[in-house]
């Protein structure tokens, strides 16, 4: 059944994303799964490299799902356009906010952290615990 508009590019670049996000995700699950071997408890936090792996992996996951939900939109028939644009603007919203927030995990914490600031810990840290 083929949309119009939707050309072999679209499909493409939709099943590209797709298998890249796929790839990337065992990429996680396989650094993952260190990272909590290496724990010496459970409420421990995962400790770096893994950490930085996974925050990485992380923030390139996140734009290529946004490509294969606008390869969806691109397919969806006229009457279902609408929904597609919608999930569309929500993936896009949480694209943003979550590599924002891994990215500045990955930078500002740590420089906040080694300048000899005790509290940061309370806002950029996975411990439950104050």
């Amino acid at each position: 059944m083929e949309q119009e508009g939707f050309t072999s590019q679209h499909r493409m670049l939709g099943r590209a994303a797709a298998f890249a996000v796929f790839l990337l995700l065992i990429a996680y699950a396989v650094t993952l799964v260190p990272g909590f071997l290496s724990l010496k408890s459970p409420p421990d936090p995962i400790g770096d490299p893994y950490f930085s792996i996974l925050e990485l992996l992380i923030i390139v996951i996140a734009p290529l799902m946004v490509i294969v939900v606008i390869a969806i939109h691109a397919y969806a028939s006229p009457e279902t356009k609408a929904y597609s644009l919608t999930a569309l603007a929500f993936m896009i919203i949480m694209e943003s906010i979550t590599c924002t927030v891994h990215f500045v995990i990955l930078t500002v914490s740590r420089q906040i952290e080694s300048a000899g600031f005790p509290w940061v810990s309370l806002f950029f840290s996975f411990n439950g615990r104050l």
